[in-house]
């Protein structure tokens, strides 16, 4: 490919196009676009790609503890955990760019019915500091 086509679209990407007016404009497909920007590990521009998969922060929370402490879980469970479908999980990770974990084989100690908390063991701050000033007078007691 020629030097001034490549960065002519380098250009346009970093513009924050998405791929559909990237195509527009350089007088591709869309498929041609996405091949060419995935061929270079260039990332989507969610912004644009994706207008209406904006979340609320608390749940962009929940899903980055979810996909970053659970390196072992495949999509279909880490969705399971957050209480949404595999393919809507599937999407907000790849618009973010992070790449799938590798798939739990057998035997995952995950059970129907637990929820997030109880499976990360994460329990509120506040509920940590109290039993922390609890054993401390405990402490102090003796």
């Amino acid at each position: 490919m020629a030097t001034k086509e490549e960065k002519r679209r380098l250009l346009a990407y970093a513009r924050g196009l998405s791929d559909y007016e990237l195509a527009k404009e350089l007088g591709m497909s869309v498929f041609g676009v996405r091949s060419w920007r995935r061929s270079r590990n260039l990332v989507g521009h969610p912004k644009y790609t994706y207008k209406h998969c904006f979340l609320s922060l608390e749940e962009e929370r929940r899903r980055n503890i979810v996909y970053y402490s659970n390196p072992h879980l495949g999509d279909y469970r880490m969705a399971r955990l957050l209480g949404i479908t595999q393919p809507s999980f599937k999407e907000w990770r790849t618009t973010r760019g992070l790449p799938p974990h590798c798939r739990q084989k057998r035997g995952h100690p995950m059970k129907k019915g637990f929820s997030m908390d109880q499976y990360l063991n994460v329990r509120p701050l506040q509920e940590r500091q109290a039993n922390e000033v609890a054993i401390h007078e405990d402490m102090n007691r003796t």
